[in-house]
């Protein structure tokens, strides 16, 4: 159990935001898990055969998927405002030398005392004895970018739908309800009980909140939170976005039987589930068919009149029609 004293200094900075490369980081550490959900597993299973193996090992030694093992902290930033993945990649790169050394310190020896294991030295912590701090951040912020054009870029419209979701949700709980039922809620392991919050991890501490508390949200985390401390004195924890799952699942209540009928399956699910822009990947995904087929029976849809598409920079977006929308109600 970790107490995170929050005296009025500390309250007043408590936030709320998400991280492009936190969703990196998280994704990693879900991956690596053996208690992973359906939809996490039907997208490692889909990603995990287009990665490098060069770049996961890079990747996964600095994400331990152990319980209680130390992240880097570099590797969970805190959220800035519209802050982009190549600005959170600039940051990354240009970590300071001795932050990377005492980040690498931790992750292999851990804080025994405070139930935080450590874990083997990287094999990639190589690169970092023979090339120095800046070549190793520089080489590690690239494995990032490669890693998320593979395995995140495909799907982050959905994704970032819902975490803007549930930033929406948190907004209007805290202007309604308040900061207690706003952290009652987050999570089943955290409580808020008499200006502290009680975390249900592994490690043991008991700690002031001076500095604040930023809490970032992760569609990748399910049933857990992760928590850390910046070198600032910032309390950081990451916890699962709310209906994190409805990122990746289709829709609880699929096309009806007459939609079915008239279009089949596969063309009545990927109308169904265009209840907002998404990519081919992300369709696949949720559909549990191959890319090649779904951009099949999106051009039907499309030639039919029923989607349309758009670009959003290198992705490509379809959404349904005002007459997709009005045979698929």
């Amino acid at each position: 159990m970790l107490v995170l004293e929050m005296p009025p200094r500390g309250l007043t900075q408590v936030r709320f935001g998400w991280s492009m490369l936190g969703e990196v980081t998280t994704s990693l550490w879900a991956a690596g898990r053996d208690d992973q959900p359906r939809w996490i597993r039907r997208w490692w299973q889909e990603v995990r055969p287009q990665l490098p193996s060069t770049c996961l090992r890079l990747l996964q030694e600095l994400v331990p998927a152990a319980r209680a093992a130390y992240i880097p902290e570099f590797m969970l930033p805190l959220p800035r405002s519209g802050a982009s993945l190549h600005e959170e990649l600039q940051t990354l790169a240009t970590t300071p030398a001795e932050l990377i050394r005492t980040e690498m310190r931790l992750l292999v020896t851990g804080a025994p005392e405070h139930g935080i294991r450590g874990v083997p030295r990287p094999v990639a912590t190589q690169l970092l004895d023979r090339r120095g701090e800046e070549v190793y951040a520089a080489v590690l912020a690239d494995q990032v970018h490669l890693y998320w054009q593979v395995a995140i870029a495909p799907y982050w419209p959905s994704l970032r739908a819902g975490l803007d979701r549930e930033l929406h949700h948190r907004g209007q709980m805290l202007a309604g309800d308040g900061l207690a039922a706003t952290f009652a809620e987050v999570s089943p392991r955290i409580l808020w009980r008499d200006g502290r919050l009680l975390l249900d991890v592994r490690a043991q501490d008991h700690r002031t909140a001076d500095e604040g508390l930023w809490c970032t949200t992760s569609v990748f985390l399910y049933d857990r939170i992760l928590q850390g401390r910046m070198s600032d004195g910032t309390e950081h924890i990451h916890y699962t976005a709310y209906g994190a799952g409805a990122a990746w699942q289709r829709r609880r209540h699929g096309p009806s039987a007459a939609l079915t009928d008239l279009f089949g399956t596969v063309r009545a699910g990927l109308l169904a589930g265009l209840g907002e822009p998404r990519t081919t990947a992300d369709l696949a995904l949720r559909q549990e068919v191959s890319p090649s087929t779904v951009s099949y029976h999106l051009g039907v849809l499309h030639r039919a009149g029923l989607l349309d598409r758009h670009r959003d920079g290198k992705y490509v977006l379809y959404h349904r029609t005002p007459l997709g929308e009005q045979i698929s109600a």
